[in-house]
């Protein structure tokens, strides 16, 4: 009886038991799970598995994804799809991309917009004639895309024709700002005059205006140099941020100069333009007065472009003001980040002793921002100079910290590291941890 008792005992729980040793086993690897959701997950969870793998730059399923975009009736699906590829700049769907912008009457505009935008981070030579057609588009979303596709692909012959529809009172109206920008993607000296024409003319549109004082400035024509200039003094304040723009792409020694004044302009689209073309320019005499604005100048955007010129512009004097901003405390966030994420990728050597600083200043308080995103900053990097980070976010307890270090550890290869890995790969620890350290071990 005894035994018919706990034979009974066991049927009804062994299942129980095998599911949850099962359900268990399912921490396999974060990967593994992402995997079966594109294969099987409904498409709100997939539409959130390819944002995550967008945002970790994360190329381990492909193949998984390349095939979803196949067998996947969903629109949203399709367009979230060519958006990864593209962020991650991949090929692999190249050809289907091709394929839907030839087929464009069939598919929704989502999509094909999706596609162009795809296809135009390395654009295949054959996609200039496929882009012809579209320009008589009735749909203003692919039409303003297409343009923007022909700037990257045009050429002189294109140029000529887009010059024909900016002047065709067929074409939308609303649509020939894009043509203008068009022109200067392209580079088009055939439109340098028409563009100059409308620059002058203070009866234009002044979208026209602006727009052309920026493709005037990327065709590069020194004959238009002297009309630029006279803008810098336009009432339109837009305008002369413009112009100040398109100053960057001049070799004229007096531009620099120019660059340096506009940072002065009470406008502060002015000045942001100022910073980005003397970043552009790589202007070293630009430093002193930019290690200011990031400093002290009263609009953050203005603040936030001083520090990316000051990254571009990369000298030791440049990149130590950048050292300087990261590790004070009163600096606001986003330039501290800003700056971190500069120094990471350009001078990590000369940086180090202003990680440690920061990093053991904020050790206690893990919640702190800074901490979580230098952690984050770093996990993303390729390089092997930051093992000393990752070791130390592994033994820090904090569970954002030790997945950080995982990342890090997982996207560097470091076997040194590996041991410290697998312990976070066993049973005890929680979950997420888990799946990211059986997904490094895979990756390793």
């Amino acid at each position: 009886m005894v035994r018919t008792a706990l034979w009974i005992i066991i049927c009804l729980f062994y299942p129980t038991i095998l599911m949850a040793q099962d359900d268990e086993d399912r921490v396999l690897s974060l990967r593994t799970e992402r995997r079966e959701i594109i294969l099987y997950g409904i498409d709100s969870q997939v539409l959130d598995v390819i944002e995550s793998l967008k945002e970790e730059a994360d190329l381990s399923l492909v193949g998984d994804i390349q095939a979803l975009y196949k067998t996947s009736e969903n629109a949203k699906v399709k367009v979230a799809v060519l958006e990864y590829f593209r962020e991650i700049e991949a090929p692999d769907a190249f050809e289907d991309a091709l394929q839907l912008v030839e087929t464009y009457q069939d598919h929704e505009s989502a999509i094909v917009v999706a596609a162009l935008r795809y296809l135009s981070f390395e654009p295949p030579v054959e996609l200039k004639d496929l882009l012809i057609p579209l320009l008589r588009e009735e749909n203003t979303a692919i039409l303003r895309e297409t343009l923007k596709t022909l700037g990257e692909v045009g050429d002189s012959e294109t140029a000529t024709k887009l010059l024909t529809y900016l002047d065709d009172d067929e074409f939308p109206s609303e649509i020939k700002p894009e043509i203008i920008l068009a022109l200067g993607d392209i580079g088009s000296f055939e439109a340098v005059d028409r563009l100059q024409e409308i620059l002058e003319d203070e009866r234009e549109d002044p979208m026209w205006r602006r727009y052309a004082c920026a493709s005037l400035g990327k065709i590069n024509d020194p004959t238009a140099l002297p009309v630029i200039q006279r803008v810098l003094f336009d009432s339109d304040a837009i305008l002369r941020s413009y112009a100040v723009g398109a100053l960057r792409y001049f070799d004229d020694p007096a531009v620099e100069s120019s660059l340096v004044d506009a940072l002065r302009d009470s406008f502060w689209r002015v000045r942001v333009s100022a910073a980005q073309g003397l970043g552009h320019r790589k202007a070293q005499g630009g430093v002193p007065i930019l290690v200011f604005k990031a400093k002290k100048d009263p609009e953050m955007n203005v603040r936030v472009a001083a520090v990316k010129a000051l990254g571009e512009i990369g000298t030791q004097d440049a990149l130590e003001a950048l050292r300087e901003l990261y590790s004070a405390e009163l600096s606001p966030h986003v330039l501290r980040v800003t700056s971190l994420e500069i120094l990471v990728s350009q001078d990590i050597d000369a940086s180090i002793e202003a990680f440690v600083t920061v990093i053991s200043r904020h050790w206690e308080n893990k919640n702190a921002k800074i901490l979580e995103r230098t952690a984050y900053v770093m996990s993303v990097t390729e390089s092997g100079k930051l093992e000393q980070f990752y070791s130390r976010f592994l033994d820090s307890g904090d569970m954002t910290l030790i997945i950080y270090g995982i990342r890090g550890v997982e996207r560097n290869r470091l076997k040194t590291l590996q041991d410290k890995i697998e312990s976070f790969s066993r049973e005890g620890n929680h979950r997420s941890i888990r799946r990211a350290a059986l997904s490094a071990l895979e990756t390793m």
